[in-house]
């Protein structure tokens, strides 16, 4: 998936829908905040947020960051890295 091209004109008004699976073991955390969020009717890999950024870090792996809505409290910031974890898809709404 070529996120630079598919992210190319996106701006923090820009909402996203990232299908992500973590790369390390999911924390008590995580799936206290999921149990919170089940009124949005998602899979546990599902996160729906306001695009904020995509870089790369200081080993070069791309990250994408956004302004998540449907976990934790409303407005954390969550980032997904495809060489960590599995990026299954990003879409744009």
């Amino acid at each position: 998936m070529d996120l630079t091209n598919l992210l190319a004109n996106a701006t923090e008004d820009t909402i996203l829908h990232v299908d992500y699976v973590a790369g390390r073991p999911i924390s008590e955390i995580a799936k206290e905040e999921y149990r919170d969020a089940l009124d949005w009717k998602k899979s546990p890999t599902s996160y729906v947020g306001h695009f904020v950024s995509l870089k790369n870090n200081k080993r070069g792996e791309p990250v994408l960051t956004i302004f998540c809505h449907n976990r934790g409290e409303t407005g954390k910031f969550r980032a997904f890295n495809p060489v960590l974890g599995t990026l299954r898809s990003v879409t744009l709404a």
